[in-house]
């Protein structure tokens, strides 16, 4: 039976809560407040990631079987995720109230920014394919019954075409998803008062994340001008910085 790439993710995501936890329990971290601002935080987003693919909007792009190999060094990027907890059992820092105000503010924004958006773009993607499959049903019906050359077409012309994804968050951003993890990782980082989490991120992001962002502008140039003006007027990522 092929291993799809999203039941790996979903492993991990999930796990993320009970590594956590056996952590605290089994390196005496009761007292931890980074700790459980970890678990809490980092443990809530990975049942909401795997949340997605119960109500069904997960990123489809994940649905793939993968070789094995591929399917290895991605269990190794995702278990890399857990460098927050790892710093946290090595230093066992202290959370300045300060510090844990961000962390909290962080992750509150990031989660709004990735899971609005990633349901703002299903529910989209859902409404686009509807109309297109009832513009070529009615365009079907009125071939066939147009009295006269010209006729046809007139009420298929008036059924709106959805292009891309333009309003709300991706007014703002051509990529409001990412800005959410972003925003999400950089929480857990917080909690752990150590900046290799965030030096692994940035590797993500160069790795990962930024060739997924050139190949949605390489895939969405079909339209033309009419997107290369929308990538001239909003950011690639972050809202008004870049």
């Amino acid at each position: 039976m092929a291993v799809l790439l999203s039941d790996v993710i979903n492993l991990f995501k999930v796990a993320t809560f009970v590594v956590y936890f056996v952590c605290i329990v089994y390196y005496d971290l009761w007292d931890s407040q980074a700790a459980w601002m970890l678990l809490a935080t980092h443990g809530a987003y990975g049942l909401m990631w795997t949340s997605k693919t119960w109500f069904g909007y997960a990123d489809k792009k994940f649905e793939v079987s993968a070789p094995l190999g591929y399917l290895v060094v991605s269990s190794i990027a995702l278990a890399l995720y857990w460098l927050p907890m790892v710093m946290i059992v090595r230093n066992r820092p202290t959370l300045p109230p300060a510090m844990a105000a961000l962390a909290v503010t962080l992750f509150g924004w990031g989660v709004y920014f990735h899971f609005a958006a990633d349901l703002h773009k299903t529910i989209f993607i859902q409404q686009r394919e509807s109309l297109q499959s009832i513009h070529e049903i009615i365009a079907q019906e009125e071939a066939k019954s147009a009295p006269t050359e010209g006729s046809a077409g007139r009420l298929s012309a008036k059924i709106p075409k959805l292009t891309f994804l333009r309003s709300n968050l991706f007014a703002l951003s051509r990529n409001p998803n990412y800005f959410g993890e972003l925003l999400i990782y950089l929480s857990f980082a917080v909690c752990s008062m150590s900046v290799y989490p965030v030096l692994y991120l940035l590797c993500m992001m160069v790795a990962v994340w930024l060739p997924n962002m050139r190949k949605k502008d390489a895939s969405l140039s079909r339209f033309g001008d009419e997107y290369r003006q929308y990538s001239r007027d909003t950011a690639k990522m972050v809202p008004f910085v870049w």
